[in-house]
């Protein structure tokens, strides 16, 4: 129980690492681009998948579906969940970006118009 709390925990901090590193790295891009890619690569590594229903197991579904095609499980049916899974989770997560980023919209050059201004 507690090696596999640890073992998340671990993946975990590991992913919102990488999930700043995204956003320092697309600070400079427009700023619609720089939110969908953010939350591609946090969808994308936060996305939980059980790969066994029997013992309750969860593993990141990019993992599951990764280790699926190098071992050649691709037939399986956890494969196929897998992928539904992150489709899922994906564009949901990038339909919630674009709402976001429609209701913003105003109020994001306002502060440069009136920095402009002066």
């Amino acid at each position: 129980m507690y090696t596999s709390l640890t073992a998340w925990l671990v993946y975990l901090i590991g992913a919102l690492a990488l999930v700043a590193v995204v956003w320092r790295m697309t600070r400079s891009v427009r700023r619609d681009w720089h939110y969908l890619s953010v939350v591609s690569v946090a969808a994308l590594l936060l996305t939980p998948a059980q790969i066994d229903s029997i013992n309750n197991y969860w593993a990141p579904a990019l993992l599951t579906l990764v280790l699926d095609l190098v071992f050649g499980s691709v037939t399986d049916e956890s494969t196929g969940q897998s992928v539904l899974l992150l489709i899922i989770v994906w564009l949901l997560a990038l339909m919630a970006s674009l709402v976001f980023l429609l209701l913003t919209r105003g109020r994001a050059s306002a502060p440069r118009a009136a920095a402009d201004n002066t």
